[in-house]
């Protein structure tokens, strides 16, 4: 692994094969409740008679190198934690101005307060977010894991999950388990196999608001379910909306129940259908004939 100069690349560097235990762990302890909730509510599986399609996850440092590339030329002083850490400190000094009476002691806090400032005067959260957590760009498709279609593997990556939770001050296994949910959902939307043993043979020509409306879909339907083993999950899951692209909130229109969902996911995908239109007019559809109690 390289040498870097920022100082929060080099602390992972340092931790990078304690990091990596850890989110094993998390995919030891999700993996196969992620999987079973997958097939039961897509109405798939990944078997076929005697046969059985794998689905494979790999934990890596990130998708390739560019990623801290872009960190190194671009904010070779930021550590992510102090800058989270700093911005919290900044905001919970002015809720508890009106209680310092004592005018040293205020003045003491003043004094942190405006330090704190100068540490990150040239630094922006937005600006952060958008320069290094580029979401569906063509040379960088998948900032914190990928599900490549060909092989049929899930990738998680290490530094973009850490570095981000670290930025937002998230809690990080309940970034991992979204990011798992997230990507083991395209997984089974594209080679889990419904009752007549099909799948989505045109998958990789799906265009994005359709791939990641579903996948989106089914990862919120899944971290709802499951927020009593982590009340985290939808705080992270909703915080991490935010910053990306509209593709990724385009279910939260749909206004439709799980059986709604299934109905229209599994006549697209019968029928080849990659157009995110066609997709809606199939919901409509299955809208007018299965009816919300």
């Amino acid at each position: 692994m390289n040498h870097y100069n920022n100082p929060s690349l080099r602390k992972l560097t340092f931790e990078f094969e304690d990091k990596k235990r850890y989110f094993e762990q998390v995919k030891k302890n999700w993996n196969m409740l992620i999987r079973n909730y997958l097939a039961k509510n897509m109405g798939v599986s990944l078997s076929e008679g005697d046969e059985r399609f794998q689905i494979s996850v790999t934990i890596k440092a990130s998708y390739d190198e560019s990623f801290m590339e872009i960190i190194e030329r671009n904010f070779p002083d930021l550590d992510f934690e102090e800058f989270y850490v700093l911005s919290q400190f900044i905001e919970n000094t002015k809720k508890a101005s009106i209680y310092f009476e004592d005018k040293k002691a205020k003045h003491n806090m003043d004094m942190a307060c405006e330090y704190a400032k100068y540490r990150l005067k040239d630094f922006d959260l937005l600006k952060i977010s958008n320069s290094i957590f580029d979401f569906l760009q063509p040379d960088n498709p998948d900032v914190f894991g990928c599900y490549k279609i060909r092989t049929s593997e899930v990738e998680l990556y290490i530094f973009p999950i850490t570095l981000f939770c670290q930025l937002h001050g998230l809690d990080l296994e309940s970034f991992i388990v979204m990011v798992l949910t997230h990507e083991l959902s395209h997984a089974y939307n594209h080679i889990g196999r419904d009752k007549d043993g099909q799948y989505w043979e045109s998958f990789s020509e799906t265009d994005n608001n359709l791939a990641e409306g579903l996948a989106q879909f089914y990862t919120s339907k899944f971290l709802h379910n499951y927020q009593f083993r982590n009340y985290n999950l939808l705080s992270t899951f909703e915080q991490t909306i935010k910053y990306q692209p509209e593709p990724y909130s385009v279910f939260k229109n749909w206004n439709a129940t799980m059986e709604q969902v299934y109905r229209a996911f599994i006549e697209v995908r019968r029928n080849d259908f990659n157009n995110y239109d066609q997709y809606m007019s199939a919901l409509e559809n299955a809208k007018g004939r299965i009816g919300r109690k």
